[in-house]
């Protein structure tokens, strides 16, 4: 029963709510750890060794004689380092990204873990970018996530985690208003 009125709802059209939004849901940070892991192993090291080096020339260049000796100020760059190279980019990481689906596309707001230099990143999907969508489940460790992916004229463009309350059918149906069709 519940199948079949999901299935009717697909065929019915979904209208936007306050500013223009259709749905919103909070992505899984698992799921954008995982996707965005390899993206930021480099430069989690360059904002290491940037860092590091960053730190020791402003201790050459000081003037202040009260600036700590070569050791303490050693320290205190692998320190800076490792905090702004393997922490943060950790701490940013467990944090869940926001979806928006709304009339203009879909956007995903979400911390970056320092991915591509930025801290904070905003991707956005116009409607005529995205041909197609397939709905899947990624398995990360011991949980399975539900994602969708989205394709574009050159291929694949994204995967997104989708929350455990977000309606398939609604999700569906709006992409089917649009002119983006599930994947066969």
């Amino acid at each position: 029963m519940e199948y079949q009125l999901q299935s009717s709802r697909i065929h019915e059209m979904i209208e936007p709510g306050k500013g223009g939004i259709y749905l919103k849901w909070l992505e899984p940070a698992a799921v954008r750890r995982a996707q965005w892991a390899a993206a930021v192993a480099k430069e989690r090291i360059i904002i290491a060794t940037v860092t590091f080096v960053g730190m020791l020339v402003l201790r050459a260049i000081s003037a202040n004689p009260n600036s700590p000796g070569w050791p303490a100020a050693v320290a205190i760059a692998l320190a800076g380092a490792a905090i702004f190279g393997f922490f943060m980019p950790w701490f940013m990481g467990l944090f869940p990204g926001q979806i928006l689906v709304s009339v203009k596309g879909i956007n995903r707001n979400a911390p970056r873990m320092w991915g591509q230099f930025g801290i904070f990143a905003i991707e956005f999907w116009r409607w005529d970018d995205l041909r197609r969508y397939s709905l899947g489940s990624a398995i990360l460790g011991k949980r399975t996530f539900r994602t969708i992916t989205f394709f574009g004229d050159r291929g694949r463009l994204s995967t997104i985690g989708l929350d455990a309350k977000l309606s398939e059918a609604e999700l569906m149906a709006v992409m089917q208003q649009h002119g983006v069709h599930a994947e066969k």
